[in-house]
């Protein structure tokens, strides 16, 4: 199973790469601030934070609802509307699997 996340985690590493470079060619303001936001994420996901895992749920569902109102994405709509929906459960699988966690304190220090 671990073999499977960390490959699961690479796709997703490279399709944020892909979406940094497709927000940068929008060529506009916002989408220089998706492009930022995603490399955000991307320092996130390979530094392996459980809140980057969470914003890349979030980022997708963003993406879904842009391309689904028509306000980003036209030429890519089917495209952006799949890869958003998808990346909602592929993103909590992956923080349920690969997240670091703050380990547990065990009282002694009070």
């Amino acid at each position: 199973m671990k073999k499977f996340a960390l490959s699961l985690h690479y796709a997703v590493i490279i399709l944020f790469l892909i979406s940094i470079v497709v927000f940068i060619t929008f060529g506009h303001l916002v989408g220089y601030f998706l492009a930022l936001i995603a490399s955000v994420i991307l320092v996130g996901l390979w530094k392996h934070w459980r809140w980057g895992y969470f914003a890349a749920a979030a980022f997708g569902l963003a993406c879904f609802q842009l391309a689904k109102q028509g306000y980003q994405f036209q030429t890519l709509k089917r495209e952006a509307m799949i890869l958003g929906i998808l990346m909602i459960p592929i993103a909590i699988f992956l923080h349920e699997q690969l997240a670091h966690t703050k380990p547990e304190s065990d009282g002694t220090n009070q």
